[in-house]
């Protein structure tokens, strides 16, 4: 009923958000990179891709969430060829997505000339970080208080 993009959508985000899998810090990291890669394309490409561009963010830390190598395991999860380019070498349509979210979050000097690339402002830029953070922060795990 959901077709394949969104329920590869709700997935991805199970996945991120498993507590059996890695720091809670890296779990957010991913889910708050797919979202910020969401954002840079929206305008940019077809609302269509917006699933596979979230994907292409938060499975480019799959290897880090995972503890195995990239190309492990993308032999046992089937994507796009464009999901792949992105993930692996940061090109195809996706790719400058993904080099662009990580410039910003490790503050390497290029995320200016990305952007720019990308036809994108620094506000642009701005406002797409703050937006995904917010929506990061909602779609975590729930805490709940401990009992009184």
């Amino acid at each position: 009923m959901l077709g394949y993009s969104p329920l590869y959508r709700w997935l991805s985000l199970l996945l991120a958000t498993s507590n059996k899998i890695s720091s809670p810090f890296m779990m957010k990291k991913a889910i708050l990179r797919g979202r910020f890669v969401e954002l840079m394309g929206q305008g940019m490409l077809p609302p269509s891709e917006a699933d596979n561009l979230f994907v292409a963010g938060m499975f480019s830390l799959l290897d880090q969430l995972l503890g195995v190598p990239m190309e492990g395991v993308l032999r046992k999860v089937q994507l796009t060829e464009a999901v792949q380019q992105a993930i692996l070498s940061r090109s195809g349509v996706y790719g400058p997505f993904v080099a662009l979210a990580e410039s910003c979050e490790t503050d390497d000097g290029r995320a200016a000339r990305l952007s720019e690339a990308l036809f994108l402002s620094a506000a642009q830029v701005n406002a797409a970080q703050l937006s995904a953070l917010v929506w990061a922060l909602d779609a975590g795990p729930a805490v709940t208080a401990p009992p009184a």
